[in-house]
Parts: C-alpha cells; structure tokens; sequence
C-alpha cells in the first residue's frame, strides 16, 4: 500500500516537472515549537501580525493511563492455537 502511494506521489512530482538525481533522500522530522505565546498576543494587540498566522493549537491523540490489571484483562490470549479451516 505504502509502496504504491510513494509511487503515486513520484509520478505527480515528474508531471510537475520535478527531475530526481540518482540518490533520493526522505526526511521526516517532528518539530516541538518553542513559542512565546504571551509575547505574540501583546504584539498582535499592539496592531501587529502574529509572526507565524499559520500556527495553531492542537494535539495529534490523547491516551488514558491504564492500570496494570487493566492490561492483563486486555492482553490478548496467545496460548490457545486456532483452528483455520479452507471452504
């Protein structure tokens, strides 16, 4: 599936006109921005811009903490074998 999405996405980039040399490279990098919040809001009630309009908050998930029986009560049983049977 990843494969045939990269794929896809090269070929977009050749009919846009991109040319790739010989040796790709793919870098993924998450940055944790360290933003002055307090200073941006005085700057933007003084009639200036904020320096990046573009910024947002947000999360990407949040977790619940479980206990540790509520682990073992969701660990799934890998002992007992399971009978595959063919139509």
């Amino acid at each position: 599936m990843f494969e045939d999405m990269l794929e896809e996405i090269v070929q977009m980039a050749l009919r846009s006109g991109i040319r790739f040399g010989s040796i790709q490279i793919v870098d993924s990098v998450q940055n944790i921005a360290d933003v002055n919040t307090h200073k941006d809001q005085k700057q933007q009630e003084k009639g200036k811009r904020p320096r990046d309009p573009n910024a947002q908050w947000g999360v990407k998930h949040t977790r619940k903490v479980k206990t540790e029986e509520e682990r073992k009560r969701n660990k799934p049983n890998t002992s007992s074998a399971t009978k595959h049977t063919s139509a």
